[in-house]
């Protein structure tokens, strides 16, 4: 993936981005019982999950350590969130505990499988785990703003078929594209074999 054609300086924003995104995380857990200050915060989480891609793709300065430093950032962000509703929401997480633990068990399985087959463990960016991040923060948001909780169900079930996905993808495609879309298209992918 090493591309680097930018300047050190623009090569460094994507990578500042997520070091951000890991920092407004931990962050969350000290705005417990402050609504504006936790707003705020996951405010940044968003716009420097949505930036650090866009501007490494746009200054072609993508690499592999900022696609770890991405993976891990997002890793710390949704760990975070899980401790912040632990800490202020447990009797919701106990109503769900069982899908909250099964979604747990399939991404650390497909973090396992993906570290024994290629060495080190990474997360894929595909459209279902961009739209269970999207959920992820919307339910947030919605418990926040509005004290509701109609989006858990709906938030658990994108997150348990994204996991489940993911999984999929680390077990048949050998390695996997940090930036594969979806298992049809790493089938496809797989199934065309190489490039000429």
């Amino acid at each position: 993936m090493q591309k680097h054609t930018g300047t050190t300086l623009v090569r460094g924003i994507p990578n500042a981005l997520s070091c951000t995104r890991i920092l407004a995380s931990a962050a969350m857990l000290f705005c417990i019982g402050s609504r504006p200050a936790l707003s705020v915060t996951v405010l940044i989480i968003v716009l420097t999950d949505i930036l650090d891609g866009h501007i490494a793709r746009a200054t072609n300065s993508e690499s592999d350590v900022g696609a770890t430093l991405d993976s891990i950032a997002d890793s710390i962000c949704f760990i975070c969130i899980a401790a912040y509703m632990f800490i202020t929401e447990k009797e919701m997480l106990i109503r769900y505990v069982l899908p909250l633990v099964c979604m747990f068990a399939i991404r650390f399985l497909s973090l396992f499988i993906c570290w024994i087959r290629n060495g080190h463990p990474y997360a894929l960016h595909t459209i279902s785990n961009k739209l269970a991040g999207a959920t992820i923060i919307a339910c947030l948001f919605g418990i926040m703003a509005f004290n509701t909780y109609r989006l858990v169900p709906v938030t658990l079930v994108v997150a348990m078929l994204s996991a489940m996905e993911e999984m999929m993808i680390m077990v048949l495609i050998e390695v996997p594209d940090r930036n594969e879309k979806s298992i049809i298209t790493a089938m496809r992918r797989r199934n065309s074999g190489p490039e000429p």
